[in-house]
């Protein structure tokens, strides 16, 4: 038969009959593999609400640890005693269904009705140690792309090949994203923060075994706003602001964005610092870290108040000596303008005395940090 232009072969029906059947007994156990495991990963169904309890090793990802009775139940309710891999959660606050985070289990060891979770996701859900999380069982789809904003995006260049130590950080740590959820990637002694923006092809995703297209999108930080003590040179664009003792910056910051201030060289006779923070408008939060980055989710010292004055006292008895250093950090929960002042306090006087001996704290209407023991005002 002569084929003209434009004309396509056919293949013999009998040909096409013959390779189905001999390629059927091939593809069989495949698609049934693929739709047992689909069919029993959507036909799983468990939660429950559990008791906080705080684990700071699962703080560099999204793992968290469930009870042992909760793989008793898990088990019970898989359809052939089998569960999908990895196992993938919605936790949840328990008054406010639109406050929600996703994570995997790292292991089933914890007490009966009790579960451990990192203290960036406590942070996230706006819940703290003895509360109730709801929490239950939720197959995500695999993630295929992930828009990522570093949040301190001129510290970008300490890190040698930064996507690469990102994903590496990312397939080690972590089993979900969650769109709005702020990451921490740690390289040497410092830890990086990253906001996830968008996600693809849900809000919320599997990044376990699956080929994640990262990208990466910087804030361009404007150069703060300076008072008369202030030694920045305008139009620089600075993500890390130096800060030093008995001074004050007048500055601004974004919605949703970070300032940094550093302080660095604290004598060993600085026990004390005194740290006030004026909110002229807007509204922000005031976050500290001992020698790295701070942020919401991970700190040593917090202060989320709305208050236009904030107080806040920082013990440096227990800095590490070899690395005294200290970074404030401003997140703007609006845009907002703001005074941040650092004093040295020693018995009521910016001078350290000959004996380096500290004033006794006035704990009156205070409350301390558990974590790092440093005091702040009531709220």
């Amino acid at each position: 038969m002569m084929i003209k232009p434009g004309m396509r072969h056919l293949p013999n029906p009998a040909a096409l009959t013959l390779f189905f059947f001999w390629c059927f007994p091939i593809f069989l156990p495949l698609y049934f593999l693929y739709f047992t495991f689909s069919y029993y990963a959507m036909s799983l169904s468990w939660g429950g609400a559990f008791l906080i309890d705080t684990d700071e090793s699962l703080d560099q990802g999204d793992k968290i640890i469930l009870p042992s009775t909760a793989l008793q139940q898990l088990l019970a309710k898989a359809p052939g005693g089998e569960l999908p891999s990895p196992l993938t959660f919605c936790l949840r606050h328990p008054h406010r269904s639109d406050i929600m985070i996703h994570g995997g289990v790292k292991e089933f060891s914890g007490l009966d009705n009790r579960i451990s979770l990192p203290l960036w996701m406590m942070d996230a859900l706006g819940l703290k140690q003895d509360e109730r999380v709801v929490i239950a069982y939720k197959q995500l789809p695999k993630g295929t792309w992930a828009r990522l904003r570093s949040l301190t995006p001129n510290d970008a260049p300490r890190i040698q090949n930064y996507r690469a130590t990102l994903e590496a950080h990312l397939r080690q740590h972590y089993n979900t994203l969650t769109a709005g959820q702020t990451l921490t990637c740690r390289y040497g002694a410092m830890e990086y923060p990253f906001l996830v923006v968008d996600l693809q092809p849900a809000p919320a995703v599997c990044v376990t075994d699956t080929d994640l297209e990262v990208d990466l999108e910087d804030i361009m930080v404007d150069q703060a706003q300076t008072g008369s003590s202030s030694h920045a040179s305008s139009g620089q664009a600075s993500s890390m602001i130096p800060i030093s003792l008995n001074s004050t910056k007048q500055s601004t910051v974004e919605k949703d964005t970070y300032r940094y201030f550093e302080l660095t060289g604290l004598s060993p006779g600085i026990t004390k610092l005194s740290m006030s923070v004026t909110v002229s408008t807007g509204d922000l939060d005031v976050v500290i870290g001992y020698g790295r980055l701070p942020t919401l989710e991970q700190n040593d010292l917090l202060d989320i108040s709305s208050d236009k004055d904030r107080q806040l006292q920082v013990d440096l008895t227990t800095l590490d000596e070899t690395k005294r250093s200290l970074t404030i950090g401003i997140h703007g929960f609006v845009d907002s303008n703001y005074t941040l002042t650092i004093d040295v306090e020693n018995k009521g006087s910016a001078e350290v005395s000959s004996n380096n001996t500290p004033a006794p704290e006035d704990t009156v209407n205070k409350q301390q940090c558990q974590n790092c023991h440093a005091s702040s005002s009531a709220t």
